[in-house]
């Protein structure tokens, strides 16, 4: 990172190496695949005195797929490029960060129904994300913190099969909000270091079969967290916290469906952990 006045260049890179050995059936032949690649990104940003903070990013990405196509064949990485235009504003009497920003995401080799094999899938599908977030964190005094996201994604599918392309890719939803506050409780209270937290998701409508017939239900979840500053309890364990995270906290059940295929949403999951930072 390269700062210039106002001016904020951030750039970084990636060299990637890829070797997947895969054997179709009992009696298949291996086969290997090498990739190698270069990804990277670079961002500009401009800080105005005001806090106003305007910035363009672009960037490259490579992913490995596992498994073969009809052929045996493994299949090739996803490659991507994202183009990314936004704003921050970081308020100058407030503990208020506003996020927004514009993005166009283009993949390659994504994995769609191989239109002579039905039962195997194809490398060769693209598929374009284009969406807007807006993002708004405020710390607050006296331990309290808000995050609220909304992101609103429109995702096609470029090149597909002949009923599928020019349609929207299943399973991800047009509209999401999520909205999370948490507390901890300060000095001079008997639970000092007790953090409770809440938050709420909402996932927006979206398809359930990429030839966009039928519909996944809107849902709202709940998750919840708690958490423990185990030095306010005792000194030497400086650096150690428990912590309780929920999520969908109220076990809502609810159906979704991606590629025609559908799954019981995940039910509520309770997951305990202790950490120590040194």
């Amino acid at each position: 990172m390269r700062r210039l006045g106002g001016f904020i260049l951030t750039l970084n890179g990636r060299q990637s190496w890829v070797s997947q050995t895969t054997t179709a059936g009992l009696d298949g032949v291996p086969s290997t695949q090498k990739a190698n690649a270069f990804t990277g990104r670079a961002g500009l940003a401009y800080v105005f005195d005001s806090g106003i903070a305007p910035y363009v990013s672009y960037a490259t990405s490579f992913s490995p797929q596992v498994g073969v196509d009809a052929s045996g064949t493994p299949f090739k990485p996803t490659t991507g490029e994202q183009k990314e235009v936004g704003i921050k504003y970081q308020m100058p009497q407030l503990p208020v960060l506003l996020t927004a920003a514009v993005f166009d995401i283009a993949q390659d080799n994504v994995l769609r129904t191989d239109p002579s094999n039905m039962a195997f899938q194809a490398a060769t599908g693209q598929v374009e994300s284009k969406g807007v977030e807006l993002e708004a964190k405020r710390a607050l005094q006296q331990g309290f913190d808000l995050t609220a996201a909304y992101t609103h994604l429109n995702v096609v599918i470029t090149q597909g099969n002949p009923d599928t392309t020019g349609n929207e890719l299943s399973g991800i939803p047009r509209n999401s909000f999520a909205a999370f506050g948490k507390y901890t409780f300060q000095s001079s209270v008997p639970v000092e270091g007790l953090g409770l937290g809440l938050g709420a998701r909402y996932i927006g409508t979206n398809f359930g079969n990429d030839q966009n017939t039928f519909q996944n239900a809107a849902t709202t979840l709940f998750d919840a967290v708690i958490d423990y500053d185990l030095a306010k309890l005792d000194r030497r364990f400086l650096g150690a916290t428990m912590r309780v995270n929920a999520t969908n906290l109220f076990d809502t059940r609810y159906q979704t469906c991606q590629s025609g295929y559908c799954y019981a949403g995940e039910r509520r999951q309770v997951i305990g952990t202790l950490s120590y930072r040194w």
